[in-house]
């Protein structure tokens, strides 16, 4: 807009050039002196947000492929852990939501729609818990895991509870589950809090 309007006013001035007294032509020129000077203040200013918004765009980059990094390698090795090496090495897109997969000796990538139910579910279970780890390296944090695991064997769901077990020095594990006896038989010192029948929260009493 400022150097539309300076576009403007040096029309305005050629044409009081060749009519107008010397008084005039001094105040369009002042005013002109003006917008150029406002001119240089706001390219600057433009060239300041857009280099804080590239900087910023970059180390975004650059923080998410280090955590998507790290969760990959350690979701990687949990899936190993349960037998589902199979699949190959879990690979994060930039959301942090886990790519299609490269299972050794497959031609293509598979997408984890076209592996069964209980391998997909591993496979988001195993980045999950790996980022909550990441996440828990200088204090501990919670992990809530939402009805996951249905379709999981029991053997590979008893694995997986066992890694569980491993990280509660510095993660609290909180499942929730309309399938309650599925982890208790895991997981048999687990605190379990069940919906009673007028409404309140229940220690002890499985939900119905």
């Amino acid at each position: 807009q400022t150097g539309e309007q300076l576009h403007l006013r040096c029309g305005q001035l050629d044409e009081k050039m060749s009519r107008a007294p010397a008084s005039d032509l001094g105040d369009v020129e002042a005013e002109l002196s003006a917008l150029s000077a406002k001119l240089d203040r706001e390219r600057l200013e433009s060239q300041a947000w857009l280099l804080l918004r590239d900087t910023s765009a970059a180390c975004r980059e650059q923080m998410l492929e280090s955590v998507a990094t790290a969760v990959s390698e350690r979701a990687t090795a949990i899936l190993a852990q349960t037998g589902a090496g199979k699949l190959g090495p879990v690979q994060l897109a930039p959301s942090l939501e886990p790519a299609p997969l490269s299972p050794p000796g497959a031609p293509d990538r598979v997408a984890l729609d076209q592996v069964s139910g209980g391998e997909a579910e591993q496979v988001h279970f195993a980045a999950r818990l790996a980022l909550a780890e990441l996440l828990a390296r200088d204090e501990p944090q919670l992990a809530v895991f939402d009805d996951v695991l249905l379709s999981t064997d029991d053997i590979r769901l008893g694995r997986l509870m066992a890694l569980l077990e491993e990280s509660l020095d510095r993660l609290q594990i909180l499942i929730l589950t309309c399938h309650p006896a599925r982890y208790t038989v895991h997981l048999p010192s687990a605190r379990l809090i069940g919906i009673g029948p007028e409404g309140p929260l229940v220690e002890g009493q499985v939900a119905r």
